[in-house]
């Protein structure tokens, strides 16, 4: 068979098979079901075993150059409001995403996914005060003070000096790197003696030894370019009290107003502490007091602040509503809406600013959810009330519950007078009538 002949025959059949199969009915695929999207508030969950996590944060005080009528060029410290991530404050250019990671023995640095991107291999007790990883002075090309991260070996008298991605190190002469340049009682700093505003200078012998004496000089530089908190001196230097003070120096008003003193080198963000005996209250610039009194607080960042009641921490926003449950060890200040924090023992990454958003909140119930049917809510009708590992005063608590917080319940029990609900595995919150407001879940089925 020619060769034309034999393609228009396979065409045919081709065309003729192909008719065969359109009249055939095709089966109708059976829908798909949609996958039901789950939220989770973590980032990372409680896995991680490190001893301790820290912000690399570096020195709170701010130094300004300028020049003096009687005592030359000096540099002073001022405790200036810091913006921004503690890795970034003053400018040292580093990236934010990083906390400094500990086993106990040696230190690393590791992202907010939980990555370690410097290994733990930073000997602690090798450095000054075993600090392990601390921000110093060095000197940029200019010859002006910089700040950089490092780690200082006492042993062999070298730093091992972090760049800018915490990633990659140098290593500096133990000379090349200040890491206490602010030493009490060696340093100028900004104070306000007999109502002027100035500079309270150190004198030092030869060798740099503090003499027991400063010398004043009223401050007449610029203005200093934010807003700054200045300890108040009498003649003897002894600090009576702090004030806000405007950029040139101009007074504000009494940090504390009766209610404790100020938290030295807590002004950050536009918030600053207010400390008495063991009881912690934010301060907002302008507008006053932020929330309620805390055992322990840190820093406002991306709209939230870890804060701490009877040993347990939670997180507050910056109108003093409390968020979230006070369930965790330790708590750190937020990066990109998300902090580190420790449960049981272990280190987790906590989306808190997501959650909020999602959720209204953080709860017992939505960080550690229970797989088991549920069998109605619970309201939280007081503050801080305890959240047991068992139905029983006498069980170890866990945390508290925030005031007006939903949990989900999946069994009760009576006992020592109260009702108690199962708002988790092994988690329990007790109810004296007035506490809890519950709803019992409605069978759909009738």
């Amino acid at each position: 068979m020619r060769k034309t002949e034999l393609t228009i025959c396979l065409l045919a059949a081709v065309m003729f098979t192909g008719c065969q199969k359109a009249d055939t009915p095709e089966e109708t695929p059976a829908p798909s079901e949609e996958p039901v999207e789950t939220f989770s508030v973590w980032t990372v969950e409680p896995s991680m075993t490190y001893k301790s996590v820290k912000i690399p944060e570096q020195p709170y005080l701010t130094e300004v150059r300028f020049d003096t009528k009687e005592n030359g060029t000096v540099y002073a410290a001022a405790q200036m409001d810091r913006k921004g991530y503690g890795q970034e404050w003053n400018g040292m250019g580093y990236t934010p995403d990083s906390v400094i990671v500990s086993d106990g023995m040696n230190q690393g640095i590791a992202d907010y996914t939980g990555t370690e991107i410097y290994p733990l291999s930073i000997a602690v007790h090798s450095t000054p005060f075993a600090a392990g990883i601390v921000a110093g002075r060095t000197k940029d090309a200019s010859g002006n003070p910089a700040y950089r991260f490092g780690a200082v070996n006492t042993a062999s008298s070298s730093v091992t000096c972090f760049r800018g991605d915490f990633k990659t190190t140098e290593t500096l002469g133990l000379a090349d790197f200040n890491y206490d340049p602010f030493r009490r009682n060696t340093y100028p700093y900004f104070v306000i003696k007999n109502d002027v505003f100035g500079v309270a200078i150190p004198v030092l012998d030869a060798e740099g030894t503090f003499q027991y004496e400063y010398k004043f000089e009223q401050y007449t530089g610029p203005a200093l370019g934010a807003k700054l908190i200045v300890p108040v001196v009498d003649d003897m230097y002894y600090t009576q009290k702090y004030v806000l003070c405007e950029e040139n120096g101009k007074v504000l008003g009494d940090l504390a107003q009766g209610r404790g003193t100020y938290r030295e080198n807590s002004f950050i963000n536009g918030f600053y502490v207010i400390a008495q005996q063991n009881e912690a209250t934010f301060i907002k610039v302008g507008t006053g007091q932020v929330g309620l009194t805390y055992n322990e607080a840190k820093y406002f960042q991306d709209g939230y602040a870890p804060v701490a009641r009877n040993g347990k921490w939670a997180f507050l926003d910056e109108k003093g509503n409390e968020v979230c449950d006070f369930l965790f060890d330790d708590a750190l200040p937020l990066y990109n809406g998300k902090s580190w924090v420790k449960y049981d023992g272990k280190w987790g990454i906590l989306d808190v600013r997501s959650a909020v958003e999602h959720d209204g909140g953080l709860t017992i119930s939505n960080c550690f959810p229970c797989e088991e049917e549920l069998i109605g809510t619970v309201q939280v009708n007081v503050s801080s009330l305890s959240i047991r590992t068992g139905p029983a005063t006498s069980k170890t608590k866990a945390g508290m519950c925030r005031k007006n917080a939903v949990y989900q319940v999946y069994e009760t029990s009576e006992g020592e007078g109260y009702t108690w609900y199962r708002v988790g595995n092994g988690l329990w919150v007790p109810n004296d009538g007035k506490w809890l407001t519950y709803t019992a879940k409605v069978d759909s089925g009738n």
